[in-house]
């Protein structure tokens, strides 16, 4: 597209644009959510681990994104904070429920889809 005379500035520009988005989720998605850290040769788990890594960084941009405290922090430092909470895991029959600690809530907040 870039070497073809007949596209206007506008239009390379705009594509270049978006392609430029779609390396930054790649490079977040290699860096901070495993999908560098696979060595695989079959399909059905190359696929899984693809889908998964993927998987992971929609679920931090959504919470992101519904977390008001959590909207100026990198994925990376989201991701950090987050694993590295201290939780407990609550079982009955029906459910189970992560409980993070009363400084983690203070500092952080949940995100609007967290009951």
């Amino acid at each position: 597209m870039c070497t073809d005379p007949r596209y206007a500035n506008h239009k390379v520009w705009r594509t270049h644009k978006l392609r430029w988005r779609i390396e930054e989720i790649y490079r977040e998605v290699r860096q901070n959510h495993g999908f560098e850290d696979f060595h695989c040769r079959n399909f059905n788990a190359i696929y899984g681990h693809v889908a998964l890594s993927f998987l992971s960084h929609l679920c931090l941009t959504i919470t992101r994104l519904m977390t008001p405290k959590l909207r100026s922090l990198t994925l990376g430092k989201i991701k950090h904070e987050v694993f590295n909470a201290l939780v407990e895991l609550v079982s009955t029959a029906d459910q189970l429920t992560v409980c993070f600690t009363d400084e983690f809530l203070e500092h952080y907040g949940l995100p609007a889809f967290c009951t």
